[in-house]
């Protein structure tokens, strides 16, 4: 191409220097109608170039589109682990919380059992020291008993004559 240009300059320059004018518009007429025929070409060239870029278009279009629904998916994905870390931020909160309560009712429970079995003790020790008591007196009144047995034994052989 740059070939063809230095030629016709060239020619052009060669014809400048002869004067003679009739061959300078032959040759002219000449540049003329090759530049012509080689716009043309490149005009014939146009719909074919238009129609590529239509499809190339079309298919950056689509691809654009793709990337969109792409992004809006993503988007949302994003925003769904944005709260799932929120919901779990308070689930940690909440199992800080119950673990809280938790070893405050053990706590409670451990107090609760060593009172109620404190509590048995002393309901066992006065229980056992009601039982020793309630033996004694047992006891005391066997004696008793056996003592106005023998009062009485001893006063019916007194009354009975030997």
């Amino acid at each position: 191409m740059m070939t063809n240009e230095r030629n016709e300059l060239l020619e052009l320059l060669a014809l400048y220097n002869s004067n003679e004018l009739n061959n300078r518009l032959k040759s002219e007429i000449e540049m003329l109608k090759r530049q012509h025929k080689k716009e043309m070409s490149d005009v014939k060239k146009f719909p074919k170039e238009v129609c590529e870029a239509s499809y190339k278009c079309k298919k950056l279009s689509e691809q654009t589109n793709s990337y969109h629904q792409l992004l809006s998916e993503w988007t949302q994905l994003r925003e769904k682990v944005s709260m799932l870390k929120e919901d779990n931020r308070k689930l940690h909160g909440e199992q800080i919380s119950l673990q809280e309560s938790c070893e405050e009712a053990r706590r409670l429970c451990e107090e609760a059992h060593e009172k109620i079995y404190d509590l048995c003790t002393k309901q066992q020790q006065e229980h056992q020291r009601l039982e020793e008591n309630l033996q004694s007196l047992m006891k005391q009144k066997e004696l008793l008993t056996r003592q106005m047995d023998l009062q009485q034994s001893c006063s019916i052989t007194s009354l009975c004559p030997r």
